[in-house]
């Protein structure tokens, strides 16, 4: 796979909005099923057999997704988690992500229409709120996030 990546003075590898948020999300997906750590396990040979609840890790579905600093980066993420998974969004940023809400609220009325559950959105007053409520998330790096 061919990724569009800049090489930055520091020798800090930098990908562009759909790179850095597909990586975002499947990092996320990788965390909470524990696809590294059941990797690591069958690699060694420790597999004996099956177990109902051998590296199961955690749903996604109906949990919440937060973002702290809602631009380019953490909205494609937000958006992928949502229609990926079926994630609620809890978001910060010092400024409204307008096009994220209305595209949750959109998402929010088609899962409805469609018998599901409707996602949500809640912008926080801060960060902690973020940490605090999220099951997952991401802060991309900026100089006003960090």
């Amino acid at each position: 796979m061919l990724m569009s990546m800049q090489q930055p003075s520091n020798g800090v590898a930098v990908g562009n909005t759909p790179t850095t948020s597909e990586l975002a999300a499947s990092l996320s997906l990788a965390a909470s099923r524990r696809i590294v750590e059941a990797d690591g396990f069958m690699r060694a040979g420790l597999y004996d057999g099956w177990l109902p609840h051998l590296f199961v890790g955690n749903l996604l579905k109906g949990q919440t997704v937060g973002v702290i600093g809602a631009g380019r980066i953490g909205s494609a993420y937000a958006r992928m988690m949502i229609e990926g998974f079926k994630m609620n969004l809890i978001y910060y940023d010092f400024y409204q992500a307008t096009r994220l809400e209305k595209f949750v609220t959109a998402y929010g009325q088609f899962s409805k229409a469609s018998s599901e559950e409707p996602v949500t959105w809640k912008r926080a007053s801060s960060m902690d709120e973020v940490l605090q409520e999220a099951d997952v998330g991401i802060q991309p790096g900026q100089t006003q996030t960090k």
